[in-house]
């Protein structure tokens, strides 16, 4: 209400005063019955120090005062004098001065400047006195300039300063402005390209009224933290105390996340005289303030999560969102998945796509005359596909673009985990090689999860759940943990896959021990050998349909499978057993998948023309010589060869192929032929004739002996 009559308020250039109680809910709680108590005597306290400074009371509202003065001198010292007073007592009170030219109407001042007043003594902290630019000039007094702020409502930010009074805290958090929180994120270095989708997913979740605790979840390299921050960055406004950004990464062990984050905030942990544990002080100064914390890379202070949980309850204005590498799996957890830049491998518009506008920024990062010419446009959708759009493999990528050219940098992705890394010296330790950012998440894996994903690198393409479970030993609740820890990643109805890059980590891992790599390889051919098996009869009959689009999804896995079945071919061996079962299909019934899988076994039987007849390879060499009809396989060879050799010589080794008769020197032939005929040049195809016929003159009694071995 109004308290001042008119004719008692000072016109002309005059100094407002606002003050108003800090966490007026909270001490009601505390102090149950005392808080009247309480409130009655800061009121009397700071009535006593305006009316010593000829302050009059313009308003008051519930705990808070407007109060005039006619020099800005005078309403300093009030300030100061009120601030003393309340020093010993339980409630602190943040103050605001500004001085103007205020409107004196029938009800009071009204106009901008009592609205520049209040906004500034809201921004304030218990126990501060903030004066604006034009108090500061009118008088003489100690300060602490704290920068211009945009003010709520204020389409011209204000300088804001401090009063510093001799005895009392000088150290505060920052002011609850926009720019508080603006400050506190990290200023971007590069370009942020893409993302909108997921910038539009942030910011659909966060606008739910059910959804404060939001975890981007990926393996490391994804870009999360970059996205995080342009989330952020963008909804600033939205947010009155602004947005905190709270690096986790050098955070090591769980009891010290509360510090971090008051740290962030810059709150002041009071360990020296309060009892009161670190944790809830800074739970009491979250309770009245609407804010973002932006926690990045928490995957390794998950015991800390309560504390998440507590912010969640008790802070009900404060959002959280938070980059993990592994979810955190709390009730009040929303996750948006992150994965690679789109590549445009899906829609034929590589060269628009943004892992390509990513490596064309970086690129001319490091060479400024670097343009993607339309020779180079397929090479860094290739170079971008490989890393599966991964922003940091893109990255580690693109700083050899001034070295060499995209098509060597691709091939040397291919061949190569360890070629993608950086010597910049203001990249962070784990981002200067994909493999640092790998060992990361490796290091954060039980022994029996180090295993299972290890093992998992035996597969190509997608896998389903029993094949993991036969080849790794991998039950829900491992492949669960891993999808979680975004190292396995869900590729349909009960399917899953390992991103291109970390099978490759994975293979190394597995590589360190060669018992386990030969056992997971061992598995992984008998597991798909034995599908191959199972459906033999199937792939004859009525279902033939549904088996195929059943191998179909399998191919990648069935083609690794055979080809090492083959390679390491054992008489005896149950692989080997099961690759002899695999029956020929006519060729009316055969299929894209089962064709691919025989030309696959084809290829692969090439060791045993390299590397000499034996006894134990007889079985296997006829296997793979009569898998396809050896007419249709024939014709077809010798198809393809004509278009590389002339048709005199054609004719004359054909001629010389049909007089063989049936014998391991013919299957030989025909495997030959079927082997280094396609896509092979004219030397090699006659080459290959020439020594199946060699073989072939060799003795009857030779002859003999190897027909008696089949």
């Amino acid at each position: 209400m109004i308290l001042a009559a008119m004719r008692d308020l000072p016109t002309g250039v005059v100094t407002l005063l606002f003050t108003d109680v800090e966490g007026s809910t909270r001490l009601l709680e505390g102090l149950g019955d005392g808080y009247g108590d309480a409130l009655h005597e800061h009121r009397r306290r700071l009535r006593a120090a305006f009316a010593a400074h000829d302050g009059v009371e313009v308003d008051t509202q519930g705990d808070a005062f407007f109060v005039a003065f006619g020099r800005a001198s005078d309403a300093i010292a009030a300030a100061e004098d009120g601030q003393r007073a309340l020093a010993d007592g339980p409630i602190r009170v943040r103050m605001g001065l500004h001085t103007g030219e205020p409107r004196l109407t029938e009800e009071g001042y009204v106009g901008l400047d009592v609205h520049k007043g209040a906004r500034i003594a809201a921004v304030g902290h218990g126990g501060q006195v903030l004066l604006s630019q034009s108090t500061r000039a009118l008088a003489d007094a100690e300060v602490r300039d704290l920068g211009p702020h945009r003010l709520k409502d204020l389409s011209v930010p204000e300088r804001i300063f401090q009063l510093e009074i001799d005895g009392l805290p000088r150290e505060f958090a920052p002011l609850k402005t926009l720019e508080a929180g603006m400050r506190n994120l990290p200023a971007p270095r590069t370009s942020f390209v893409g993302r909108a989708d997921e910038l539009a997913s942030i910011d659909r979740m966060l606008d739910e009224p059910d959804c404060r605790m939001l975890t981007l979840v990926g393996p490391g390299g994804a870009g999360k933290t970059r996205l995080a921050l342009e989330a952020a960055a963008r909804r600033i406004d939205r947010y009155q105390h602004g947005v905190h950004f709270v690096p986790l990464v050098g955070v090591p062990a769980p009891d010290l996340l509360a510090p971090a984050v008051a740290e962030s905030l810059q709150f002041q942990v009071d360990n020296a005289h309060s009892a009161i544990p670190a944790r809830d002080q800074l739970i009491d100064f979250l309770r009245e303030r609407a804010t973002l914390l932006v926690l990045d890379n928490f995957e390794h202070l998950l015991d800390a999560r309560d504390l998440l949980t507590q912010v969640i309850e008790q802070a009900p204005q404060v959002e959280l969102l938070t980059t993990s590498r592994e979810r955190l799996q709390v009730q009040s957890e929303w996750v948006l998945d992150v994965e690679g830049l789109a590549d445009g491998s899906g829609n034929g518009r590589a060269g628009e796509s943004a892992a390509v506008r990513l490596f064309v920024d970086r690129a001319r990062q490091v060479d400024g005359g670097y343009a993607l010419t339309d020779s180079e446009r397929p090479q860094v959708g290739r170079l971008c596909r490989l890393v599966s759009g991964m922003p940091l493999g893109i990255e580690l990528a693109a700083a050899w673009a001034s070295s060499l050219p995209c098509s060597e940098i691709a091939d040397e992705i291919e061949r190569n985990l360890g070629f993608l890394e950086t010597s910049m010296h203001d990249v962070p330790e784990r981002h200067r090689s994909l493999r640092a950012a790998f060992d990361q998440s490796w290091r954060l894996l039980s022994d029996d999860e180090r295993r299972v994903f290890s093992r998992l690198a035996v597969f190509r393409g997608t896998f389903a759940r029993d094949a993991a479970a036969a080849v790794s030993g991998a039950g829900l609740g491992e492949l669960h943990s891993l999808v979680s820890k975004s190292l396995v990643r869900r590729a349909g109805l009960g399917r899953f896959e390992l991103h291109e890059l970390l099978r490759q980590y994975a293979a190394e891992q597995l590589a360190v021990e060669q018992r386990e790599l030969a056992e997971a390889r061992e598995e992984h051919a008998r597991f798909y050998l034995g599908m191959i098996a199972d459906r033999a009869d199937v792939l004859l009959g009525e279902r033939m349909m549904e088996a195929r689009d059943e191998l179909r999804v399998e191919i990648d896995n069935l083609r690794a499978a055979a080809e090492w079945a083959v390679t390491q071919w054992s008489e005896g061996s149950s692989c080997s057993s099961r690759l002899m079962t695999v029956k020929p299909m006519p060729r009316k019934r055969a299929t894209s998948c089962s064709a691919l899988l025989r030309m696959r076994r084809t290829w692969a039987a090439r060791s045993v023309m390299t590397s000499g007849w034996t006894r134990s390879r007889g079985p296997l060499c006829r296997f793979c010589a009569n898998v396809v009809s050896p007419k249709s396989s024939a014709s077809a060879c010798w198809r393809s060869a004509r278009t590389t050799v002339t048709a005199t010589s054609i004719r004359s080794r054909r001629s010389a192929w049909k007089r063989q008769s049936t014998s391991p020197g013919r299957s030989a032939t025909i495997l030959a032929l079927r082997v280094r005929c396609l896509g092979s040049d004219s030397s090699v195809f006659s080459s290959t004739i020439s020594q199946a016929l060699e073989r072939r003159s060799r003795s009857a009694a030779t002859y003999r002996r190897r027909s008696a071995d089949l």
